[in-house]
């Protein structure tokens, strides 16, 4: 297995935005980051099309902890499903991204060491490939988002890969030369809004 994501163009790429909703806004520090890594990763999506990669978003009990954040700027074609479960591996998403061209998973968002954390567990039980976007996670305490950081990098060797949103943008990208790095170059220029 190789140790960095595969070139978009050789398999399908599924970017998973997990229940970076407005009621945990103000409770997890790392929040304008992950918002950040969302518009991010929907650019990188757009830019790349239906062809290469899906974008799927979930909202856990919206009618209590609100919907996604409306500074989230979804892709026109996002999937965005409500759940229950703590993974976001329900039947819903499970319809668009468990297809054999689907290889890989770019996955970030709230709370790290819930959804985020059983996320990763449920797509390393189907053999899949997951990049942690951890610039992207956060959750309500800081002992906790950091515990599973560090459960999550124990799991390399099953295919989980910690890793920074820029560096996975690179990993799928390959090179400079690729057409589709000059369309989100642009991305790379802008900062977090927390220093990180």
């Amino acid at each position: 297995m190789s140790r960095l994501l595969k070139h978009y163009g050789s398999c399908k790429t599924a970017f998973l935005c997990c229940d970076i909703q407005e009621k945990f806004m103000g409770r997890v520090a790392n929040s304008a980051n992950c918002v950040f890594v969302a518009n991010r990763f929907a650019a990188l999506h757009t830019a790349l099309g239906t062809a290469h990669s899906v974008y799927v978003v979930t909202e856990q009990y919206p009618k209590g902890l609100g919907a996604t954040s409306a500074d989230i700027r979804l892709p026109p074609d996002a999937h965005v499903f409500s759940k229950k479960r703590f993974s976001m591996l329900v039947p819903e998403v499970m319809s668009v991204v468990d297809l054999p061209e689907v290889e890989q998973f770019v996955l970030w968002g709230f709370e790290t060491h819930v959804c985020v954390l059983q996320t990763a567990a449920a797509l390393l039980d189907m053999k899949k490939k997951v990049a942690i976007a951890v610039d992207g996670c956060g959750s309500q305490s800081q002992g906790d988002h950091c515990t599973a950081i560090q459960l999550m990098q124990s799991w390399s060797g099953d295919g989980c890969y910690v890793s920074t949103s820029e560096s996975i943008l690179m990993q799928l990208l390959k090179d400079a030369s690729d057409p589709v790095f000059k369309t989100v170059a642009p991305l790379m220029k802008q900062t977090h809004p927390i220093r990180i």
